[in-house]
């Protein structure tokens, strides 16, 4: 086996999107490759991010945050993505039928900044509706809050990803849109780390991209298995929830991790609205797919 090089690397909630990650340190399909990774949560986001900032973590799993952070001056960019659009729903009570309903009312989403905002942004859109002008957009910590946040009538729909949808289908909540049904370019996850730690340590974050693309292959084909290291780091082990949440994430999974610049475009058009650099920015300066070209080269990905 090769010699291996620890790495720290942040997830920023419990949820389906970061299976890959757990499968893959699980597995040892990182220390197949050449690198020793280290799990660490730090919720939200734009926290995570700041943490790779300060060199207190090297990698992360992560979408709100980098851009923001990169315009702030931080040296961050996206080297990969397994999940290319938004994997969110927007709930709310039975009464509300359809999106332009939400005029006027509140919606809960984790934290500013994240892919939760940015979903119920979109789904607005859609629709004709802006946040902040026709419906206010709420910050709740998490997703377990943003339904918490709806039972006690803070808010008047909330955007939710699996499990949760489970519990507010029945708390006699339902799906007003499914965002993730849109297929929007945008990087709902994506490896995230230094612009320097990519020039610097290119075997670490190649084996990195090793292991996390075998997991996303392995998760896609096995569901059991999937289930079982979900449900350890959830520490859900209701078949029924592991099951919507495999359901939920599994079937937007892409079969390469190679980031879509137009993902970015759309990233940067909703960061605009919050920091007016971003319509400057171009989107080449947030993603580098080199590392991945450079194995695809070798063959990795056909075998």
């Amino acid at each position: 086996m090769a010699q291996t090089h620890p790495l720290k690397v942040v997830f920023p909630s419990f949820s389906g999107a970061f299976t890959p990650l757990w499968m893959a340190h699980d597995l040892g399909l990182f220390v197949k490759h050449g690198v020793e990774v280290q799990p660490v949560f730090i919720e939200g986001g734009s926290r995570a991010a700041q943490a790779i900032v300060a060199r207190d973590i090297d990698v992360g799993i992560l979408s709100g945050g980098v851009i923001e952070a990169t315009l702030a001056g931080a040296e961050l960019t996206f080297v990969g993505t397994h999940l290319k659009t938004l994997v969110f729903s927007l709930y709310g009570p039975p009464e509300i039928r359809g999106v332009p309903e939400l005029k006027g009312k509140t919606i809960g989403v984790t934290r500013f900044a994240t892919p939760a905002q940015y979903s119920a942004i979109l789904a607005l859109r859609k629709f004709g509706l802006e946040a902040d002008r026709d419906v206010k957009l709420l910050q709740t910590g998490g997703i377990p809050n943003s339904l918490a946040a709806m039972q006690k009538g803070v808010v008047q729909a909330a955007v939710l990803t699996a499990p949760t949808t489970i519990q507010a289908r029945a708390l006699g909540y339902r799906e007003v849109a499914d965002i993730a049904s849109l297929g929007i370019p945008f990087i709902h996850s994506g490896v995230t780390l230094r612009k320097v730690t990519l020039k610097d340590q290119p075997k670490q974050i190649d084996a990195f991209l090793k292991g996390f693309h075998e997991a996303t292959r392995l998760m896609k084909a096995d569901e059991t298995l999937a289930n079982k290291i979900t449900g350890k780091y959830t520490r859900v082990q209701d078949s029924e929830r592991l099951k919507e949440t495999y359901d939920s994430f599994a079937k937007h999974l892409a079969p390469d991790l190679l980031v879509p610049r137009e993902a970015v475009v759309n990233m940067l058009q909703f960061v605009v609205a919050t920091d007016p650099r971003a319509g400057k920015a171009k989107p080449e300066e947030f993603y580098d797919n080199s590392a991945l070209q450079r194995l695809a080269k070798t063959g990795f990905f056909k075998n």
